[in-house]
């Protein structure tokens, strides 16, 4: 968790409001459902551990905004994340 969340004070709030959850959890496969509404549809990537989620909406023609840092990378740079949230909205014109 420190390499993801460096800042230990911080580090020290999320670890205390972060539910226990079992490992299986992690291993699920979740799934676009097939009804999803696409066309307000946009996807942040924060991780390459997502790259295939950010390509399957790029093929899908969601609007992807690729960051490639951390997963947790919001609590460390919240700015760079609002901001491409920002950007990732104004891609179809707002929500």
């Amino acid at each position: 968790m420190a390499l993801l969340v460096p800042d230990e004070t911080l580090r020290a709030r999320i670890e205390a409001e972060c539910p226990p959850v079992p490992f299986t959890f992690f291993k699920e496969v979740r799934v676009v459902p097939d009804w999803w509404p696409d066309a307000s549809v946009r996807y942040v990537q924060l991780s390459a551990n997502y790259a295939p989620q950010a390509d399957e909406a790029a093929l899908r023609g969601w609007p992807v905004i690729r960051l490639d840092r951390r997963h947790l990378y919001m609590t460390a740079r919240p700015q760079v994340v609002a901001d491409a949230l920002i950007d990732v909205l104004d891609a179809l014109g707002g929500a």
